[in-house]
């Protein structure tokens, strides 16, 4: 997550459990993200991306195409434990 503190984040606009578990994660480890641009839909976050006005956290299997065609770069993020102990 440290990752994304420095770079502008293009997010969906709408709430969702994986914009949450993203918006909770950063919460717990103390990294801001830092949204600049929130979008209606994945296509329009694909292509702001696209156009590098940021990056952003989406699920692989929504740009398969687009990494396919080296429109986008996939960066794995290892996933957390979210328990709190």
């Amino acid at each position: 997550m440290s990752e994304f503190a420095h770079e502008s984040v293009i997010a969906h606009n709408d709430p969702s459990p994986a914009r949450e578990h993203v918006l909770r994660q950063s919460d717990l480890q103390h990294e801001p993200i830092n949204i600049q641009i929130a979008l209606p839909s994945l296509e329009g976050i694909k292509r702001a991306v696209g156009m590098q006005m940021g990056v952003a956290l989406l699920p692989r299997r929504c740009a398969l195409g687009e990494i396919a065609r080296g429109e986008l770069v996939a960066v794995r993020v290892p996933r957390s434990d979210s328990r709190v102990r």
